[in-house]
């Protein structure tokens, strides 16, 4: 194994092992997302309920205009990945 392939491999294991929350549902957040899971991250994205999230990552509604539902929203992100 060479350099290049230890540290792809070693960059692979270590991104399995993140788990992330995105909040909000811009493209750009998504994309985002997306980069994380396809890198083998677990994923969350906290948005407005009924808004479309990528296949395989975890959607959490979230208004975010109330206090009461961001902090629901922390809490079943947390759930979802097993702690952030």
């Amino acid at each position: 194994m060479n350099e290049s392939t230890a540290a792809a491999a070693g960059a692979a294991t270590e991104m399995a092992e993140r788990r992330v929350v995105i909040t909000g549902s811009h493209p750009l957040a998504l994309a985002v997302a997306s980069w994380f899971a396809d890198g083998g991250a677990s994923v969350a994205v906290m948005a407005e309920p009924g808004e479309a999230v990528p296949a395989g990552i975890a959607h959490i509604d979230c208004a975010f205009s109330s206090s009461e539902s961001v902090r629901a929203a922390v809490a079943a992100a947390v759930a979802a990945l097993g702690g952030i």
